[in-house]
């Protein structure tokens, strides 16, 4: 009976730590999941904070060039441009 006892004891605790280890790595698994999903996000809401702001900057500058630039300014970049399709 003590060996029948001691046996059935030896393979209660096999299959404790047997759960106990599934559930380390299940919970590794897990938590490894839950980073890449963070990392995920935050990526994507860095790129829409960046996008962001490259179209509030374009609006920007869409509102205040053409009050800033004067005809001489026009001038000059026609004539830059003039010059660089010639050296083409």
């Amino acid at each position: 009976f003590e060996k029948i006892r001691e046996r059935i004891i030896k393979q209660g605790e096999k299959k404790k730590k047997a759960i106990i280890e599934g559930a380390h790595l299940e919970s590794k698994i897990l938590l490894q999941e839950a980073k890449r999903r963070i990392d995920n996000q935050i990526s994507m809401a860095k790129k829409k904070f960046r996008d962001e702001m490259i179209d509030r900057a374009m609006d920007i500058v869409v509102e205040k060039l053409p009050r800033e630039m004067t005809d001489q300014d026009n001038q000059r970049f026609l004539k830059q441009y003039l010059d660089s399709t010639r050296t083409e």
